[in-house]
């Protein structure tokens, strides 16, 4: 409920119990929903160098900031911001963003969320990972689809090479696949999946877990593809959260005169989940592209340009 008179809160004071740990960040609750009846808050946020939170959006809230101390760059659905002391910065609802401090020394801002509820989300993050810098994804996403907010990505500091690492452990696991499939061994191929997997082969068969796909591997490699050679190429990796992403693969099995039937490339999807810091393959589709006729100058450019895409995997 609202306060009904004059309320002061003083330097180093804050309106939760202490001072809240997020993503690295000391906030200081100034006014608290509760003061407010609801309609907004006023919190202090302490940014250590380099620091900032992930990327993310609100679909409550327009969230406000107040340069007191600092130089900061903010993206706001993809648009940079700089700012220095005194300068202010808008984020509506419905935005994506994130911001980092770029001094060397910590930054300050003084956050204004309309209407209130932020200071309530903060307060239970902190609960959750207990001021952890990077916390456990399984006990915050909760908290954010709770309090109507998505994790999109990481912090503007850690963007490319958290995104660099994560790609090279899914490209890992395409390399692991071809490396089992050209060994013969099909528990090879198999180790990239997960153990509850779906796995849909171009024949349009369907293996669920890593075991029997293991298996269905091992049985087709000691047969109807003995000797046969795989490549990959990764087309695109998608990320559609931190710990999921939209994988596009073409493979490519090297021709061999007694087995025609073999085609020349098969075009993948598959998508790959983290979790516990290790990437795996959750969802696996292969398919065989087939001859139609085209249905006009939109199909022929699709078509073009993934036939453009494919060779350029090639080279």
């Amino acid at each position: 409920m609202a306060t009904k008179q004059g309320l002061l809160v003083k330097a180093g004071e804050t309106r939760s119990a202490a001072p809240l740990g997020i993503f690295g960040n000391e906030m200081t609750i100034k006014l608290s929903s509760a003061d407010t009846d609801g309609n907004y808050a006023i919190i202090e946020d302490h940014t250590p160098p380099n620091g900032g939170p992930p990327l993310h959006r609100h679909s409550r809230e327009d969230e406000s900031f107040y340069v007191i101390e600092g130089q900061f760059v903010f993206e706001v659905d993809g648009q940079e911001l700089y700012a220095g002391p005194g300068s202010s910065v808008f984020a509506p609802r419905g935005t994506a963003h994130r911001f980092q401090n770029l001094g060397v020394t910590p930054g300050r801002l003084l956050v204004v969320v309309q209407p209130g509820g932020l200071d309530e989300f903060f307060t239970e993050i902190d609960h959750a990972t207990e001021g952890a810098r990077e916390p456990d994804l399984n006990l915050v996403l909760p908290v954010f689809k709770k309090h109507g907010l998505e994790l999109l990505g990481p912090p503007l500091n850690g963007d490319r090479k958290m995104i660099l690492h994560d790609e090279q452990a899914i490209r890992e696991l395409v390399s692991t696949f071809v490396g089992g499939w050209n060994a013969g061994d099909g528990q090879l191929c198999g180790q990239p999946f997960a153990p509850d997997a779906d796995f849909t082969a171009v024949t349009g068969q369907h293996a669920k877990g890593r075991s029997v796909i293991s298996k269905v591997h091992d049985e087709i490699l000691a047969t109807v593809f003995r000797g046969t050679h795989n490549s990959a190429h990764v087309n695109d990796i998608r990320f559609l959260r931190p710990d999921v992403a939209a994988v596009d693969v073409t493979f490519r099995i090297q021709p061999m005169a007694d087995k025609p039937w073999l085609p020349r490339y098969s075009s993948c999807g598959f998508v790959a989940t983290k979790e516990n810091g290790s990437w795996s393959i959750a969802v696996f589709r292969n398919m065989v592209p087939f001859e139609r006729p085209l249905a006009g100058p939109l199909d022929r450019g699709l078509l073009d340009a993934s036939r453009a895409a494919i060779e350029a995997g090639n080279d």
